[in-house]
């Protein structure tokens, strides 16, 4: 009897079992359906990406040449713009697609863990494959904007040569020294200059027009921060005028030069900036200039062209042109921060002349990059007295 009874309430536990298991078995044919349904909604908002990703692309197309040259300036600013904003669109959508990813391994039944890694895994491949597409996407609007960067450089360059150029050509014929020209521009003395004051100034420069669109080019490029006026430093970069000696001479104490005392000699490819002149000593026939060699800031007169028509200075530019690589740092040190390397061609003005550091004893100029405007430190002379930087004497 008590075997009988085992026997009825073993067959009773096994229907229980098979009972459970069967339930076990419905609840978990129920999960994995909700969950390929889940999947399916998933992949289809990838699908969803992958028309945005392909919109992205076709807005970009206009980036595609190597050369951007034959494209419009209006046409590369506009595809640039809603190609960046495309792009923004996609990688938002990318983004929620992979948080909805990565909610489907949650609170996953252990029956069903290595179904769902597959398919996530599937999942999170594919959305993968859109990043390398983004990322070339991503690298045609940069490109495109850096040639509209450069393009705003090579154009606002032109406009300050022609300002410049009609600058110093006033404050030579009206025998105007740097500061009477500072004190010109600057009609309050408080070492900027607005708006009103610099274009009323330029209007009184002869043989120079400029159109509304390139004054406010040139004074926004001035007005660094856009605090509404340009201070003193930034007009000096602007008038400042420059001149290489030709032909060794002498720096002297006075404008005569019966009167005046040896302060050193100047060698070939010297820079002079200029503080006052060229003016004309007409008892002696020759023409000088104040200023000091910017090698070691000796200050006093220089002849430029001497009684027998002798040429000691030419007028050059503050420019320098890179000849050899080299990287453009954030401080006078070499081993201070690396603002990027720079590309053998490259031009560049110059901030702070000859500074030499004290660890290595090597001569470094401040300059900014024509390009991007990059500004820094490079080194001018390499080992072996290998220049690094030229002077561009046009």
């Amino acid at each position: 009897m008590k075997m009988a009874l085992g026997i009825a309430r073993e067959e009773e536990a096994s229907k229980e079992r098979k009972k459970k298991a069967e339930e076990r078995r419905k609840l978990i044919e129920e999960k994995k359906a909700a969950y390929v349904s889940d999947i399916s909604k998933v992949a289809e908002s990838l699908d969803e990406v992958e028309q945005e990703v392909k919109k992205a692309e076709e807005k970009a197309q206009l980036l595609t040449p190597e050369d951007l040259s034959d494209v419009s300036k209006g046409d590369i600013t506009t595809a640039a713009d809603t190609t960046q904003d495309q792009l923004e669109a996609c990688k938002s959508e990318l983004e929620t697609v992979r948080r909805q990813i990565k909610a489907l391994d949650t609170d996953i039944e252990e029956e069903l863990i290595n179904f769902m890694k597959l398919e996530t895994r599937k999942l999170e491949v594919k959305a993968d494959l859109y990043e390398p597409r983004l990322a070339q996407v991503a690298g045609l609007v940069e490109k495109g904007r850096a040639h509209l960067l450069r393009q705003e450089q090579v154009e606002l360059e032109k406009i300050r040569v022609e300002v410049a150029k009609a600058v110093k050509t006033h404050a030579v014929e009206k025998k105007l020294s740097q500061d009477d020209l500072l004190k010109a521009m600057d009609k309050d003395g408080d070492g900027s200059v607005n708006r009103a004051d610099f274009s009323a100034f330029l209007e009184g420069c002869e043989g120079l027009s400029l159109d509304t669109d390139k004054m406010d080019r040139l004074y926004n490029s001035l007005d660094e921060g856009s605090k509404g006026s340009i201070p003193e430093e930034m007009l000096l970069r602007l008038v400042r005028r420059y001149y290489r000696v030709v032909q060794e001479t002498v720096i002297t104490t006075e404008r005569t030069i019966k009167e005046s005392k040896t302060i050193r000699r100047l060698e070939v490819n010297e820079v002079v900036q200029v503080f006052e002149g060229p003016l004309k000593d007409d008892t002696l026939d020759i023409s000088r200039i104040r200023g000091h060699a910017v090698k070691d800031d000796s200050k006093g007169w220089v002849t430029v062209i001497g009684n027998s028509g002798a040429l000691f200075l030419e007028e050059c530019s503050a420019n320098y042109e890179l000849v050899q690589e080299a990287t453009l740092t954030k401080d006078l040190e070499a081993s201070s921060e690396v603002v990027r390397t720079l590309r053998v061609g490259e031009s560049f003005d110059v901030l702070a002349w000859d500074k030499k550091e004290e660890t290595t004893g090597e001569v470094r100029l401040q300059v900014k990059a024509k390009t991007d405007g990059a500004e820094g430190w490079v080194t001018k002379i390499g080992a072996g007295d290998v220049p690094i930087l030229k002077l561009v004497l046009a």
